[in-house]
Order: structure tokens, then C-alpha cells, then sequence
């Protein structure tokens, strides 16, 4: 069966990019730029709940908002008490390759 879209390889692409790509730029953005710069103008538990919020706020998906939050939340205590970008991005990963 052939793929309308444009084939294997543009399906294969359209799974890669949200189970690894977008793990990666999302916490860069969320976790490694905005919780680390909310840091220094406010206390890190109210950057983490602030980031997370973020995060939940930009997949615009209303029915899954308060989902969204715990696992920015989570995924932000998981970097801050590890200080390793790699923990969270690979948890992101495998969340969306679920």
C-alpha cells in the first residue's frame, strides 16, 4: 500500500520528529533557557510551577492542560536535582514515543 503523503520516508520523518526531535528543542527552551532564567528573578519552586505552565500553555491542548503541567513540572524537578539536561530529554523522549 502506497502512502499519499509522501511515502515512507515522510512518514518515517513524522514519527522521528515528535519522539526525538522535539524532546530535545522543548527542553532546551523549558527547562535549560526559561526555568533557569525565571531562577534568578524569582524563588525556583515558583519558576518551576511558572515554566510549567508555560509549557502546558504552548501545546494548546485544553483537555489535556493539567496533564501537560504535572509532566512540565516533573520533568523540571527531575533536571533541577539532577542538573543534567540529558535526564528530562530522554524522559520527554520516551513519554512521546509511547
Amino acid at each position: 500500500m502506497k502512502n499519499p503523503n509522501g511515502g515512507m520516508w515522510a512518514s518515517a520523518i513524522g514519527c522521528i520528529g515528535p519522539c526525538f526531535t522535539g524532546p530535545v528543542w522543548e527542553e532546551l527552551l523549558y527547562r535549560g533557557f526559561l526555568l533557569q532564567a525565571m531562577s534568578l528573578f524569582m524563588s525556583v519552586p515558583t519558576a518551576v510551577d511558572l515554566s510549567s505552565l508555560v509549557f502546558a500553555t504552548n501545546h494548546m491542548n485544553a483537555r489535556a492542560f493539567a496533564h501537560l503541567y504535572i509532566l512540565g513540572w516533573l520533568w523540571s524537578i527531575m533536571y533541577i536535582r539532577t542538573r543534567n539536561m540529558l535526564v528530562p530529554i530522554l524522559i520527554h523522549m520516551m513519554w512521546n514515543c509511547r
